[in-house]
């Protein structure tokens, strides 16, 4: 883990790298059980174990918001904050769609609830935006608060070609597998008849 002191213990650090907001909380989610103590810090104890049949603790509900809170922090960044050193997070929106598979494959999750989460993803556009709970990351650290806001309404239209071409690159990998089973089975259909698009993104 990188600039570790940023963050006052491990329960933050899970926080603002994945979206869920306490280590209690994590160990629903993702079936597993954490080894270390409550207040351990980022530099030690960061051990998980997981029972060979992971049991699905949250609800439908609960999974799909969590699923919009991490694609929230996956591509709207923080603001920087000055004096101090930066912390890189693995945080792409490629990572985010192999979250989504591995979410089915490993953590046994149901397909139709990753689907329908990003089939909402899909639909969206300039005109039609993204209504969550989800709060904007206000900090690079974020705190558990943050993930505990109001409905808003977000534009998240300039992130959509990234997605769709993540989405449609994936499409084509599963139609070449032996499982005809696809994460994207409304709107993520359609991506295959448009060419992919390939661009870059230079920040100064």
């Amino acid at each position: 883990l990188l600039n570790n002191p940023r963050w006052k213990d491990y329960a933050e650090y899970i926080n603002s790298s994945t979206a869920v907001p306490d280590l209690k909380s994590a160990e629903q989610l993702f079936g597993a059980k954490y080894l270390g103590a409550p207040d351990s810090d980022a530099w030690r104890e960061y051990l998980w174990t997981r029972p060979a049949q992971s049991a699905t603790k949250k609800s439908k509900d609960e999974f799909c918001r969590w699923l919009e809170r991490l694609f929230v922090l996956t591509i709207l960044p923080p603001v920087r904050a000055s004096g101090y050193s930066r912390i890189n997070y693995p945080n792409t929106v490629a990572a985010f769609v192999r979250v989504c598979v591995f979410c089915v494959n490993e953590m046994k999750y149901p397909v139709h609830w990753v689907s329908c989460a990003l089939d909402d993803i899909l639909s969206l556009s300039s005109i039609k935006k993204l209504k969550t709970r989800a709060n904007v990351p206000c900090s690079e650290v974020v705190h558990a608060d943050e993930s505990k806001g109001a409905e808003r309404v977000i534009d998240v239209s300039a992130f959509l070609l990234d997605f769709r071409t993540q989405v449609a690159l994936l499409l084509q990998k599963q139609l070449q597998s032996v499982s005809r089973e696809s994460l994207f089975p409304l709107e993520g259909s359609s991506l295959l008849s448009t060419p992919l698009q390939q661009y870059e993104m230079t920040i100064p």
